[in-house]
């Protein structure tokens, strides 16, 4: 199914591929949310390939993951879900990043078991990302991380998260 999504965007536009990643490749200014939604239909898929994409270098495949938090669909989200599971940290911080920037409140069951990774540094990223929903199921779950967390760097977080 993925692939098909894929196909048919690309097929739609054969030049929507070069322009994602003429974005994802920016550096001096990361394109934003309005940059890549002006690109118009298939973005999603473009983005979704690229995050799955080993032969992409990381930090294109992390910006086409958080990317993905702009195009809030049910195939976007089995991607960053899938990529929770991964063993690269950095890839699974950017995940963290995409669900809850795209999908709020709904990303909690998600994410929640990135606070409590093996990864001090996911651990961190998903404090910071939490504190972007509003809401007291966020704060509820950073409360809860931060009565058993061992770890200082990820308690800061947590608290500053909260706002103490």
């Amino acid at each position: 199914m993925l692939s098909l999504l894929i196909g048919l965007a690309l097929a739609q536009d054969p030049d929507l591929k070069p322009q994602v990643m003429d974005l994802l490749g920016q550096m001096d200014s990361p394109a934003t949310a309005e940059d890549y939604q002006a690109l118009g239909e298939g973005v999603d898929a473009v983005l979704i390939e690229v995050a799955n994409d080993d032969s992409q270098p990381k930090t294109k495949r992390g910006r086409a993951i958080q990317a993905l938090g702009y195009f809030p669909s049910d195939q976007s989200q089995e991607t960053l879900t899938a990529l929770l599971a991964s063993s690269d940290s950095t890839l699974k911080r950017k995940a963290v990043f995409a669900l809850c920037i795209g999908w709020g409140d709904a990303a909690l069951p998600l994410v929640e078991p990135a606070l409590a990774d093996e990864d001090v540094q996911v651990r961190i990223s998903t404090a910071k990302a939490l504190a972007m929903i509003e809401g007291d199921a966020a704060d509820t779950m950073l409360t809860a991380r931060l009565e058993v967390e061992t770890e200082d760097a990820v308690k800061n977080a947590i608290q500053k998260s909260l706002g103490n």
